[in-house]
């Protein structure tokens, strides 16, 4: 008999390539149905069209960065729990305001694979707010 509980689909957003798809990777084989774009725009689609359950996003990308996809994220209405992180020390600097707009968890990369499963699983776990 298979069990009708829905798997957690999380929206991993990294302009570099490798970082997401090791992120992909390490959420897959944790169980998760993993999404991985390069950019805001592309995850900003993806939201409205096909909302996640969690979003985990870089901070410093071009184009539209991670503190402007939570900003247009948050106007949309659509809430969905977040995850910030960086690598770069000026993105380093924006995480705060991060949690200001509404990310549950920020991370400094380079991130392993236990601490992206806690921050997930802890995120996943919260009751939705604002």
């Amino acid at each position: 008999m298979q069990s009708s509980v829905a798997v957690p689909r999380v929206l991993v957003i990294d302009d570099e390539n490798v970082v997401g798809d090791l992120m992909g990777f390490m959420l897959k084989r944790a169980g998760y149905d993993v999404s991985v774009v390069l950019d805001g725009t592309a995850g900003l689609a993806l939201c409205e069209s096909t909302p996640p359950d969690l979003v985990i996003t870089d901070i410093t990308m071009p184009d539209m960065d991670g503190i402007e996809f939570l900003r247009r994220l948050r106007k949309t209405g659509i809430r969905i729990p977040s995850i910030s992180i960086s690598g770069n020390p000026v993105g380093m600097k924006f995480l705060d305001a991060a949690k200001l707009l509404g990310a549950r968890e920020v991370l400094r990369k380079p991130i392993s694979e236990k601490d992206l499963l806690e921050a997930v699983k802890r995120s996943l776990q919260e009751s939705p707010h604002d």
